[in-house]
């Protein structure tokens, strides 16, 4: 499976949001990490993930939202819906370890759905190639999905989840992964 050295997600947003300054800071911080990286000879592919698993209701425009990230200079690469993540619930279970197995499995056991931090280490996962992520490829994108590395742009009222996720992570035998994680927080 080809990868570009790099997957950037940015602008996550929630279907029952619009667009705030926070999605315009965050394809800005994009744009910039874009051509940082571009300049370093590196190869990048862009990611948004919008957040259809969790909310009641839903007012987002999508079409309207990429169109906007797209007028400020940043066009994502792939559009994933947090709902599709869920269908990894039982491969990502399968794949961890000791106490952190035990604990998302009574949680999963006891809500039946999966909390965020669960979603985001699937999420980060496909990204780097680690699960089968064939079902988010466009056959029109001409850029890989996967990538040797991630970087998320997040608020920084994300980093407690983002930290969740990566302990995920280091219980699975993908552990070495955690490391090609990084984040842009703002």
């Amino acid at each position: 499976m080809k990868k570009v050295d790099y997957n950037i997600e940015f602008a996550h947003i929630y279907v029952n949001e619009a667009m705030t300054n926070e999605h315009y800071t965050a394809a800005a911080l994009a744009q910039k990490e874009i051509q940082d990286l571009k300049s370093a000879g590196k190869s990048v592919v862009t990611s948004v993930l919008i957040d259809d698993y969790n909310p009641t209701e839903s007012i987002l425009n999508v079409k309207k939202f990429i169109e906007e990230l797209e007028s400020v200079g940043v066009t994502p690469d792939y559009i994933v819906m947090e709902s599709a993540l869920a269908s990894y619930r039982d491969i990502a279970l399968s794949e961890m370890n000791g106490k952190v197995k035990k604990m998302y499995s009574k949680y999963l056991e006891k809500n039946e759905k999966c909390p965020c931090s669960f979603l985001v280490a699937i999420w980060h996962l496909l990204r780097l190639g680690a699960l089968d992520n064939t079902q988010f490829i466009s056959e029109t994108s001409r850029k890989p999905f996967s990538a040797e590395n991630v970087i998320t742009i997040l608020p920084e009222r994300y980093r407690g989840i983002e930290k969740r996720a990566l302990d995920i992570i280091k219980s699975t035998k993908f552990a070495p992964l955690a490391t090609k994680t990084n984040y842009i927080y703002f």
